[in-house]
């Protein structure tokens, strides 16, 4: 227990609850638990916009995306996907990618890839 409270039984309960929240609100503890509770702050603000930037960029719906990939003349590919993100069709090192936001690659391959219809139907 706090000795200063105790030292003057005349005081009042309300006196000595007043006088440790002073002593405690000019701790070093106090000063680093707001410093704590700043930081905390600063980084659940940073987080949340990365998180709306990250919706804004790719925003949520129902994409459908149909490509082919030409292995050689005589074989032609053709296939569909859908995605609740953006899919994207890249090139990376030499290879061609479809790659599904947030899922990752669905097929990656050095034969040229025609994308053939990209749709999202939930805009």
């Amino acid at each position: 227990m706090n000795k200063e409270i105790m030292s003057n039984p005349s005081e009042g309960i309300f006196k000595k609850i007043g006088k440790a929240i002073s002593n405690f609100l000019k701790s070093e503890l106090f000063k680093f638990i707001v410093f704590i509770f700043i930081l905390c702050g600063i980084v659940a603000l940073a987080l949340s916009y990365l998180v709306w930037q990250d919706r804004k960029d790719y925003p949520y719906g129902e994409y459908e995306m149909t490509y082919r990939v030409y292995y050689n003349e005589n074989n032609v590919k053709e296939y569909t996907i859908t995605h609740n993100r953006p899919i994207i069709v890249r090139s990376n090192r030499g290879s061609n990618e479809v790659y599904k936001y947030n899922s990752g690659i669905i097929v990656q391959t050095s034969a040229p890839i025609e994308v053939v219809k990209y749709v999202n139907h939930k805009k």
